[in-house]
C-alpha cells in the first residue's frame, strides 16, 4: 500500500513535509521543531519529531508524523509572503498622506520626498 492509498491520506496532501511545515501544523516554533528533529536523529528515532535525511535537507514523512501524533494530519496552510499581507494604512506607520518628507541621502545631500502613505519613499543615485 503506497501513502497516497492510506486511510486518511488527502488527495494533493505532501508525503513528506519541512520541518517548518511540520512545525505550523504542530502548532510550535522553528526552532524547538528543529530541536525535536535532532533529538530524534539522536535517539536513534526513540524520541523527537520524526525525520528523515534527503542529502542535507531534514524531511518529515507524514506517514510517521500522522502515527506519532495518532491520526490523519491537514496540510499545513500555504505561508503568506510579504506581497500578501493586509494593507495597514499611513496611519500605522506614523506618517502624513501627502506630506513633504525630508530625508538624508548622502553627505551634503537632501532630498524631500511626497509619499503616498503606501510604499516606503526610494531615492535613485542621482
Amino acid at each position: 500500500m503506497t501513502i497516497a492509498n492510506q486511510p486518511g491520506h488527502q488527495p494533493g496532501s505532501p508525503d513528506f513535509l519541512t520541518v517548518e511545515q511540520a512545525a505550523r501544523i504542530l502548532q510550535i516554533g522553528r526552532t524547538s521543531a528543529y530541536a525535536q528533529a535532532r533529538d530524534y536523529e539522536v535517539s536513534g528515532g526513540a524520541e523527537g519529531l520524526p525525520v528523515i535525511r534527503v542529502g542535507k535537507q531534514l524531511r518529515v514523512p507524514r506517514a510517521r508524523l500522522e502515527h506519532w501524533l495518532g491520526g490523519p494530519i491537514t496540510p499545513p496552510p500555504p505561508k503568506r509572503s510579504a506581497t500578501h499581507r493586509r494593507h495597514r494604512g499611513p496611519e500605522h506607520r506614523g506618517r502624513a498622506v501627502g506630506r513633504p518628507v525630508t530625508i538624508q541621502v548622502a553627505a551634503r545631500q537632501r532630498v524631500s520626498v511626497v509619499t503616498d502613505g503606501c510604499t516606503d519613499a526610494g531615492v535613485s543615485g542621482r
